[in-house]
C-alpha cells in the first residue's frame, strides 16, 4: 500500500500522470513473446492473470522491467522466479497490485 500512501498525499495532477505512465509501461509489454514467458510460469495464463503480470512487470522495476521487454526469457534468471519454480509457486509475478 505505500504507492497508495504516497499518491494519496500528491496533487491530482501527479496521480495522472503516474496513471498514464503506468499505463503506458503496461502497454508496452502487452506481446505474445511477454504473454508467452507468462504462460511458462504461471502453468497457463487468463487475460486477466496476464493484466496482473504486466503489472508485476511494472513492479519489479526499471531493470527487471527492461530486461524482461527486451527478451521475456530472461525472466527465468530473476531470483524471485527461480525461487518460485523450485516451491512449484505459480502466482511469482503475479500479484495484482491492490488498491490502484
Amino acid at each position: 500500500m505505500a504507492v497508495v500512501d504516497h499518491l494519496s498525499a500528491v496533487p491530482a495532477e501527479e496521480i495522472l500522470a503516474f496513471e498514464h505512465r503506468f499505463s503506458r509501461l503496461r502497454d508496452a509489454v502487452y506481446r505474445w513473446d511477454v504473454w508467452a514467458a507468462a504462460y511458462l510460469i504461471g502453468r497457463g495464463c487468463s487475460d486477466d492473470r496476464f493484466s496482473d503480470f504486466t503489472a508485476g512487470l511494472v513492479a519489479l522495476g526499471r531493470e527487471w522491467y527492461e530486461r524482461a521487454a527486451a527478451c521475456p526469457d530472461a525472466l527465468a534468471e530473476h531470483p524471485a522466479v527461480r525461487i518460485a519454480a523450485a516451491a512449484g509457486d505459480q502466482d511469482v509475478i503475479f500479484d495484482e497490485i491492490q488498491g490502484i
